[in-house]
Order: structure tokens, then sequence, then C-alpha cells
């Protein structure tokens, strides 16, 4: 019975310890996902910013045409 029990806890250990390994690899995929989406989004603001300066600089050739 203590070869069995002691088997066990190895097993038991054992699939803890692949448990582990898998949330690390999800959190390090999580973090990868967040750092791409806060590239995107840096990117999207610095485009919109662009676009309004260009509709600023449209604006104003219509008023100054007008």
């Amino acid at each position: 019975h203590i070869s069995l029990s002691t088997q066990q806890q190895k097993t038991a250990s054992d699939q803890v310890l692949i448990s582990l390994k898998e949330i690390g690899t999800g959190s390090q995929q999580s973090a990868l996902s967040i750092r791409q989406i806060v590239e995107i989004m840096k990117n999207q603001n610095e485009q919109s910013e662009k676009l309004g300066r260009e509709i600023g600089k449209f604006e104003l050739l219509k008023e100054l045409s007008a």
C-alpha cells in the first residue's frame, strides 16, 4: 500500500507540475497578445491623429477659399 500511495502521490505531483507549466505558457501567450494589442492601439491612435491633422488642413483650406 505504501508503494501504491507513493506512486499515486508522484503521479499527482507530475500532473500538478504539467498544469503549472501550461498555466505559465498560457500566461506568456496572454502577455504577448496584450503587448500586440497595445502596439495596435498605439498605431491606430497615431493614424487617428494624422487623419485629424489632415482633416484640419482640409477644413482650413476650405475656409480660406470660401
